[in-house]
C-alpha cells in the first residue's frame, strides 16, 4: 500500500532478457496509477536489477493489470530479491482526463494543478506545454 493506494504484486517472473513483474491496482483506489518511474529489483548484496531503458518498458493487460519491465541479471542466482520504488505517477480518479475544444484549440478541463498549457493541434497531433516546478522526465506508460 502506498498513499492509501493498495498494489498487488501479482507475479515476478525472471527470464534471460528481461524481468516481468505483473501488477495489479485495486479497484477500490482513490488514484489512477500511470507509472511506475523508479522500480527495480534489489538482492542481497544491493545489486540493482533496474527498469529497462531502451524498448518496451511496460504492457497493458486492463485498466487495472500491467506488466512493468526491468532488466533480467538471469545468470546470477540470488538467495534474496526485494521489489523497491520510491516513487510513482498517479492522478485522482475524477481528474484523470483532459478535455480540449481541437477547433479553438483551447483546454476545457485538466487534471487540478493546472500544468498543461499552449495548446495546438496541427493535423491529428495534439500537442501541450507541461509546466512543472522541478524538471520532469517521466511519462505515463501508457495512454488511453
Amino acid at each position: 500500500m502506498i498513499d492509501g493506494q493498495k498494489i498487488k504484486i501479482k507475479t515476478v517472473t525472471i527470464y534471460p532478457l528481461r524481468v516481468a513483474v505483473k501488477i495489479e491496482m485495486d479497484a477500490t483506489n482513490s488514484k489512477k496509477i500511470l507509472d511506475f518511474p523508479d522500480i527495480r529489483l534489489v538482492d542481497q548484496k544491493g545489486e540493482v536489477w533496474s527498469k529497462i531503458k531502451n524498448g518496451t518498458t511496460a504492457s497493458k493487460i486492463s485498466d487495472r493489470e500491467q506488466i512493468l519491465y526491468l532488466q533480467s541479471n538471469y545468470f546470477k542466482d540470488p538467495k534474496e530479491l526485494y521489489l523497491v520504488f520510491n516513487k510513482l505517477q498517479a492522478v485522482d480518479k475524477d481528474e484523470d482526463y483532459i478535455l480540449v475544444d481541437t477547433e479553438k484549440q483551447q483546454i476545457l478541463k485538466q487534471p487540478k494543478g493546472d500544468f498543461l498549457s499552449d495548446f495546438k493541434k496541427e493535423g491529428s497531433t495534439l500537442y501541450f506545454n507541461l509546466n512543472t516546478k522541478k524538471e520532469f522526465h517521466y511519462f505515463s506508460s501508457y495512454l488511453d
